[in-house]
């Protein structure tokens, strides 16, 4: 099965023939003995050719696609030759007892628990032989530069300053990357020089630049082809799996007392049939998968010292396949509350609609033409869910004992979980002065894909 499927993806031309190895046991015939005198299969025969065994034939099969397999890149080679390694490390032989079963019944209640080993060994050399998720981000990052690097001539660079980090290769090697014996990853990324980036937005301009800047980046990694995107992050931005884990939180932590953890699970239980709306709309089709940034917050866009113009995005570890929706939402979430993610003036965290409405204004300029009329209708939707997901995560932290975000205090993961979701509540009271909003900056840029329907209201 393995080698028939390599030679396959490899598209390799072969001629099959089934044979009956277990009652005919025809691989004994002098037909098949004249074809493999070792009367093993699989067997691929060719001049100058005897491969007996379907590891070999899947080595063959790889060698033979060249850079169009995985395996020609030299950052996921090792995952994929020890994955490889641990689906031949338990022999066919192990693993078939159907005839020993026939004709000794007495046996099944060994076999069962002897099967029962054997899911354990193969579980645990499925943990050891995973793809390491460093691997993974490296391969993104590789491509993504390689990508960058032959776009320095886009029409839309011709008048502006635009970097990226450049992957800085070890001594002697073109590896960009080093494991240390005790099992630590390093990796060296260039310093793009003369440029900052801010915690809160301090005017109107800067807004426009930092919408601008996530604008431009979408523009220049659109047509990076999203099959060639490891996905590191598997689940994230995905909010049904986010509320599955809160439910999980909720079934086994001790039931909350205060006000204001009621206040969250009440929150949370109105809003519920929110969480699948992007993925749902993925479904039907109205949503593509495009190469995203996955992590666009206000200090991930770098400004210019001296103009004050974005120049680079940077922590491009999260960079995957995924829904613009998503960077664009996490974008206006993070720079449209003036006072932050850590403030604990609850009363008066807001959604900045001015703020909003520079930021798509220099976002709309730079990737406006991207963009179908369906993907432009649920920007504003986009806004109001991911600060509802990032509360929902933080609450969920919260009720695991603060586990995955930083926690300075015990009630820290709460607080920041009533922040945004105050932050949604204030989107949800101006969704359709943002709705209004879109509508009308999208109708300065040329749109791409078919119109849709009426804008809801």
């Amino acid at each position: 099965m393995v080698a028939r499927l390599a030679l396959a993806e490899a598209g390799i031309a072969t001629t099959s023939r089934l044979l009956d190895i277990h009652l005919a046991k025809q691989q004994l015939s002098d037909a098949y003995r004249a074809l493999n005198p070792h009367m093993t299969v699989p067997t691929l025969r060719g001049p100058d050719l005897l491969l007996t065994d379907s590891s070999e034939i899947l080595a063959f099969a790889a060698a033979r696609a060249g850079a169009a397999w995985a395996d020609a890149d030299p950052t996921l080679a090792p995952a994929i030759g020890d994955a490889v390694q641990g689906h031949y490390a338990i022999s066919i032989e192990t693993l078939t007892f159907s005839k020993l079963l026939t004709a000794r019944p007495w046996l099944r209640p060994l076999v069962a628990r002897l099967l029962s080993g054997l899911s354990r060994q193969l579980e645990q050399r499925a943990a050891h032989t995973a793809v390491d998720p460093a691997a993974l981000v490296m391969h993104n990052l590789q491509q993504l530069v390689s990508h960058l690097e032959r776009k320095r001539e886009h029409p839309a660079l011709r008048h502006r300053r635009w970097e990226h980090p450049q992957l800085i290769c070890t001594l002697g090697s073109d590896q960009t990357w080093h494991c240390c014996s005790s099992g630590g990853f390093w990796r060296s990324l260039s310093f793009i020089d003369r440029a900052t980036t801010v915690d809160v937005i301090e005017s109107e301009a800067q807004a426009r630049e930092l919408g601008s800047g996530l604008g431009l980046f979408h523009t220049l990694i659109s047509d990076l082809p999203v099959e060639t995107l490891a996905d590191p992050l598997e689940g994230f931005h995905v909010t049904p799996l986010y509320l599955e884990a809160y439910r999980r939180a909720l079934a086994t932590a001790a039931a909350p007392g205060d006000d204001a953890s009621r206040f969250c699970m009440a929150f949370i239980r109105e809003r519920e049939g929110l969480a699948s709306l992007l993925e749902d709309a993925k479904q039907r089709g109205d949503l593509p998968l495009r190469p995203i940034h996955g992590d666009p917050k206000i200090n991930n866009v770098m400004l210019d010292r001296s103009s004050g113009r974005a120049v680079a995005l940077i922590d491009l570890d999260t960079v995957k396949p995924g829904l613009v929706h998503t960077d664009i939402g996490d974008c206006l979430r993070s720079c449209c509350n003036r006072l932050g993610e850590e403030t604990t003036d609850l009363e008066a965290v807001r959604f900045d609609l001015t703020l909003a409405e520079a930021i798509l204004e220099g976002y709309l300029a730079e990737a406006g033409p991207l963009l179908s009329a369906a993907e432009l209708q649920l920007l504003p939707d986009a806004a109001r869910l991911i600060a509802f997901e990032l509360g929902l995560r933080f609450f969920t932290d919260h009720l695991n004992g603060n586990v995955y975000f930083k926690a300075q205090h015990p009630q820290h993961n709460l607080q920041r979980a009533l922040v945004q979701f105050r932050l949604t509540a204030s989107i949800e009271a101006q969704m359709g002065a943002l709705r209004r909003l879109v509508q009308r900056l999208s109708g300065t840029c040329r749109v791409g894909g078919a119109p849709a329907g009426p804008w809801p209201s």
